[in-house]
């Protein structure tokens, strides 16, 4: 746990990480504490965040629709945003998915290839953005979707984000696969 503290307000926020060995897996989630007088409006909900270096990087996701779900769409990340986000409740598992994986050797490969995976593990609303900036990294953030979306943290009280699992392979997509 990586414990912050907020410079003018009495806010804490805990950035937990659990590994799971034998299983390449790390999940990573934030507990905001609230040390004020009163309630606080919270209106961003990340779990976790994931620097990613520029280079021959591409993201594979899964969108759809009924009776066409889980196409594969496999794209180069390029300067800019990208965003994947659902706000239908519990009913997103087939209009769009909260798991995406990182190529980082170009073109994904099922069986080679350096690839992080990554998987909010939250049923409800969600949104993953990649923030591709000048300083050379993609910038992977997790979490809660904030659309339409806000939380008052009472007094003393503590508000925990979903856990994002994250992994790691050298044997392509499929390794990620097998990994989750």
């Amino acid at each position: 746990t990586v414990k912050l503290r907020d410079t003018y307000y009495p806010l804490l926020v805990d950035i937990n990480y659990r590994t799971y060995p034998g299983d390449d897996i790390i999940e990573t989630w934030t507990e905001t504490t609230n040390k004020e007088k009163g309630t606080v409006k919270l209106t961003e909900f990340a779990s976790g965040y994931l620097p990613i270096r520029y280079g021959d990087v591409y993201l594979t996701s899964f969108y759809g629709s009924w009776a066409n779900e889980a196409r594969m769409e496999e794209v180069p990340l390029t300067h800019g945003m990208k965003v994947i986000k659902n706000k239908d409740g519990l009913r997103n598992s087939h209009t769009a998915h909260g798991e995406v994986m990182f190529s980082l050797d170009g073109q994904p490969r099922e069986n080679e290839g350096r690839v992080i995976g990554a998987a909010i593990c939250y049923p409800g609303n969600y949104r993953l953005r990649i923030d591709t900036d000048d300083s050379d990294f993609h910038h992977f953030f997790a979490g809660i979707n904030e659309d339409n979306s806000e939380f008052y943290l009472d007094k003393g009280k503590k508000f925990t984000t979903p856990p994002l699992a994250l992994t790691y392979s050298e044997e392509g997509k499929s390794g990620v696969s097998r990994n989750f």
